[in-house]
């Protein structure tokens, strides 16, 4: 999987982000609500859980937060490690077993690691979006490798484009995750 910057430039030219759009307003509450939290505990995670969930077109109809899913989450919350595939499947029934959903978790409580992954993501890399390749824990930490090593290069200025779009500041990773999501 590899992220071309230089491709992505070109398209980002054209984006124009709805200052009104839900997505963008709540995102940075969102991340201020784990970014506040010095240790993660139960009742922070089901919160955070079902805000996901306000950005999904489905209904949270469980969520399993024992011990472990607990300590999992605070250490991707204070760490710049990206979790095993081992790991990652151990937080899938938390998340209602969406890897969207878990992705969005994670990048709510660590938005310097870990991407948003979601339809038109896996569509920008596959050309399609079947469920069994959105809900592949591989294909998300190939994407999570991918936006990692585009990072060592220098972004293009247009870049920057998107960022004078929001009113607030956003990691590298979500610039890169948001770029493709509007290009697609």
């Amino acid at each position: 999987m590899i992220i071309n910057l230089f491709e992505l430039k070109r398209n980002i030219c054209n984006v124009q982000l709805n200052q009104n759009d839900s997505y963008l307003l709540s995102y940075p509450h969102f991340i201020d609500y784990f970014k506040q939290k010095n240790k993660l505990r139960k009742k922070d995670l089901i919160c955070g859980v079902f805000m996901v969930y306000g950005w999904m077109p489905t209904i949270l109809k469980r969520n399993d937060c024992n011990y472990e899913i607990i300590e999992i989450l605070n250490f991707v919350k204070n760490n710049n490690d990206v979790l095993s595939e081992d790991n990652l499947r151990k937080l899938l029934p938390f998340a209602n077993k969406s890897m969207v959903g878990l992705s969005k978790l994670l990048h709510f409580i660590n938005p310097e690691v870990y991407p948003i992954w979601d339809r038109k993501i896996c569509k920008y890399f596959y050309s399609t979006s079947h469920n069994y390749q959105i809900q592949n824990v591989s294909n998300y930490l190939k994407y999570t490798n991918a936006i990692h090593k585009a990072l060592e290069l220098e972004l293009p200025q247009e870049f920057n484009l998107i960022k004078k779009q929001l009113n607030y500041n956003i990691s590298n990773i979500r610039l890169i995750e948001i770029s493709i999501f509007y290009t697609v």
